[in-house]
């Protein structure tokens, strides 16, 4: 028989969050096992086996905020989750470009933002193949070169 939940959450959305995240690592019958357990994300064994432990650590999830991976191949640890939001979980995810400079590493699209080029700017470079510092360096040339005026 299944011991009974002692903490009165069970239906709540941090619940819901807890379990989810451990079938998707831990259940191989699972619909995400294969985008999770078999990449070998896993769950600390201190949230696996404790609710309360997951709660303690990260209470409950704001409004428009999901449980995310601050290394996307980390495990779900206290020191490797936080609570982000939809732009910040976009932003982090397997297939993101990340690019440095001056030690600094963050997605394109937050660099573009910071810089003040166009994210399918900076991603043409990329594509490209010039280095971080090319790509966030070069300006963008003005357009009204040779072959504007000439039209």
């Amino acid at each position: 028989m299944a011991a009974k939940t002692k903490h009165g959450m069970a239906k709540t959305r941090v619940y819901e969050i807890w379990s989810s995240m451990r079938k998707r690592c831990h259940s191989p019958g699972g619909k995400t096992f294969q985008r999770y357990g078999t990449r070998g994300i896993f769950v600390c064994e201190r949230w696996r086996t404790s609710f309360e432990a997951f709660y303690a650590d990260m209470g409950d999830p704001p409004d428009g905020m999901s449980l995310d991976r601050i290394d996307n191949n980390g495990p779900y640890a206290p020191e490797n989750c936080r609570w982000a939001t939809p732009k910040e979980q976009q932003r982090n995810r397997r297939n993101t470009i990340r690019l440095t400079l001056d030690g600094v590493t963050k997605p394109l699209a937050e660099w573009a933002e910071v810089i003040g080029i166009s994210p399918i700017t900076l991603s043409t470079r990329w594509k490209r193949g010039w280095t971080d510092q090319q790509i966030l360096k070069t300006p963008v040339q003005k357009r009204g070169g040779p072959y504007e005026r000439a039209r």
